[in-house]
């Protein structure tokens, strides 16, 4: 028979590991910055979304200027 010996890093706290333990608290650190994280990037999506003032008129006239922007592009291009 052998005599029984303990394990360096496997004392008992309770029913976990001092490394179990630590790798859930990194874990819950890990989920929070990436919960932060995905709330930061949906609130940069809605501020990106049009606003309500934007208005049928106002977008029409965007569209018109990107138009004659797209226009004038493609003749420089035309010309090379």
């Amino acid at each position: 028979f052998s005599t029984p010996s303990k394990f360096p890093g496997f004392e008992r706290s309770g029913s976990q590991t001092p490394q179990q333990q630590q790798n859930q608290e990194d874990y819950a650190m890990l989920f929070a910055t990436l919960i932060s994280r995905c709330a930061k990037d949906i609130d940069t999506l809605i501020e990106s979304l049009p606003s309500e003032e934007s208005s049928t008129e106002l977008q029409v006239q965007s569209l018109r200027r990107l138009e004659a922007e797209n226009k004038e592009a493609a003749e420089q291009l035309e010309e090379v």
